[in-house]
């Protein structure tokens, strides 16, 4: 079974529009999921208006432009971007999701309504079986469910997740031959006002159809455990989370990268033109080494330890982070 994995290979589709104009978003190359309707009808026939919450980190803008709901007949029909949107308001059915030039896409819940029916849950589904986790599906839940931080195992279908986990986590890292992980806590709130607990931050991939709250790190810092590298967090960069990596396949400094996740720990995937050690004809991007403003060091020729983010301020966890590049 070809599980989920937040890995380099797996991920750069699923990047979201960051809240602060970070010097890395060039390389953020596409956008996820949208935001939830802003209004939900009820029963009675009413509207009533989403909740907000706060972030771990930074909001992330919503997605959705005009909205005036329409009650017809057990939907809330509103306009999203110039294209309509029906979804079912008891949970039932199947609710539409529209991509690109209204492309439509239909899942029967949504990961973060888990709106399944009662002693189910909504997990991320591949109908292909390659690997391509863009839908969900509901799964009954685990008479004895394991709670976040437990082990947790799987079962191993083709196509969904079955996993041990509660309601509000799922099994991730899991082992290919003994099917077994660690439960990781789903992410709450809203796609544009993710929650996640404490040193955690939301990272939502596949399509936004995979919402785990991943710990967070720091790049110049211990490293992550085995296994995991210290990444920007393509779908809030403001922070820096844990993700799944294969060592062998992160480039090294100043070896050519595609995108944000390419490079090794402590390297950041940027403009070649900005150290003379790579080679703008054989790649646009390098990877670039992250320094310390309080105490700048830098490998490459004639760099200087620069302010990573372009924001003034820039975020406060990070207010001493730097790249090595060329002024």
């Amino acid at each position: 079974m070809s599980l989920p994995v937040l890995s380099t290979s797996l991920t750069r589709s699923s990047a979201v529009s960051a809240a602060r104009p970070a010097l890395v978003l060039v390389l953020l190359l596409a956008c996820g999921p949208e935001a939830p309707p802003e209004t939900e009808s009820t029963d009675s026939g009413t509207t009533a208006p989403a909740t907000t919450s706060t972030t771990s980190g930074a909001s992330l803008p919503s997605t959705t432009s005009t909205t005036s709901p329409t009650t017809t007949s057990g939907t809330t029909t509103t306009t999203r971007d110039g294209v309509g949107f029906i979804r079912p308001f008891d949970g039932g059915g199947c609710y539409a999701e529209f991509e690109g030039e209204g492309a439509v896409r239909c899942s029967p819940c949504d990961p973060w309504f888990q709106d399944c029916p009662r002693g189910e849950k909504c997990v991320p589904e591949d109908e292909s079986g390659q690997g391509d986790w863009n839908e969900t599906t509901c799964i009954p839940l685990d008479p004895d469910p394991d709670a976040p931080g437990e082990p947790c195992t799987v079962d191993p279908k083709p196509t969904h997740i079955v996993d041990s986990c509660e309601l509000d986590a799922i099994c991730l890292g899991v082992d290919p031959e003994t099917l077994t992980g660690t439960c990781v806590p789903r992410c709450q709130g809203w796609a544009d006002a993710p929650e996640c607990p404490a040193g955690t931050a939301c990272v939502i991939s596949h399509e936004g159809v995979l919402i785990p709250c991943l710990p967070t790190c720091d790049p110049l810092g211990p490293p992550c455990p085995g296994g995991q590298a210290c990444q920007l967090n393509f779908s809030d960069p403001d922070n820096f989370v844990c993700l799944e990596t294969d060592p062998d396949a992160l480039a090294p400094l100043f070896a050519p990268c595609a995108g944000p996740l390419d490079c090794g720990p402590g390297l950041a995937c940027m403009d070649a033109a900005l150290a003379g050690e790579c080679d703008p004809q054989q790649s646009d991007r390098c990877c670039l080494a992250l320094c310390d403003l309080a105490a700048p060091s830098c490998p490459g020729l004639m760099q200087e330890c620069l302010p990573f983010w372009s924001t003034d301020p820039p975020p406060s966890e990070w207010a001493d982070l730097g790249l090595c590049r060329l002024p």
